[in-house]
């Protein structure tokens, strides 16, 4: 929820990358049964509104910072062992 975000390094708004890669990094991780795993949420966002962010500008990868929660919708879960 938007209303709850305390960091907005590059402005309000809902963050999300193109790169799965990026996404892990924020990966909220669970065990199940003694194994490890690590969870991401695939979302569509609206074009556009979308602010991109590019990697030369954070030193990680590219973000993309929907402004409004109406601009992003969860559609997958991308869970994966580790």
């Amino acid at each position: 929820m938007l209303s709850k975000g305390k960091r907005f390094l590059f402005g309000r708004g809902i963050y999300s990358t193109p790169e799965i890669e990026v996404a892990a990094l924020y990966a909220a991780r669970f065990t199940h049964e003694d194994k490890n795993y690590m969870i991401v949420i695939q979302n569509r966002v609206n074009p556009e509104t979308l602010i991109q962010i590019p990697k030369d500008q954070n030193g990680i990868g590219e973000y993309w910072v929907s402004p409004s929660e109406a601009d992003i919708r969860p559609y997958g879960i991308c869970i994966k062992e580790v």
